[in-house]
Formats: C-alpha cells, sequence, structure tokens
C-alpha cells in the first residue's frame, strides 16, 4: 500500500489543470510548460523514490 501512495504522490500534474487554465483564461503557456516540466522530472523522481522506500 505504501508504494501505491509514493507512485499516486510523484506524479506529475495532470491534463486537467491544462483544462482549467485554457477555460479561466489563466495563461495557459506557462500551464503546459510546468506540466511538461513535471511529467520529465517524474521520470527521474519516481524511480528514485521506489528504491528509497521500497
Amino acid at each position: 500500500m505504501a508504494s501505491v501512495l509514493i507512485v499516486s504522490a510523484a506524479m506529475p500534474f495532470t491534463a486537467t489543470t491544462m483544462i482549467y487554465a485554457v477555460q479561466f483564461k489563466s495563461k495557459p503557456e506557462l500551464v503546459s510548460s510546468i506540466t511538461l516540466t513535471t511529467t520529465l522530472l517524474s521520470v527521474i523522481t519516481i524511480p528514485v523514490l521506489l528504491m528509497m522506500y521500497i
């Protein structure tokens, strides 16, 4: 159960934030770049967290 919580906590922002940014006209370019960054960082952080806690 702990591994499931660790993986879900380490997941990047979802596409839902992009939908909200477009809908409310609140800097969708910034939101998309943050989403891309967190997705790329998750490739590194998720395996590291799994090695540390499992």
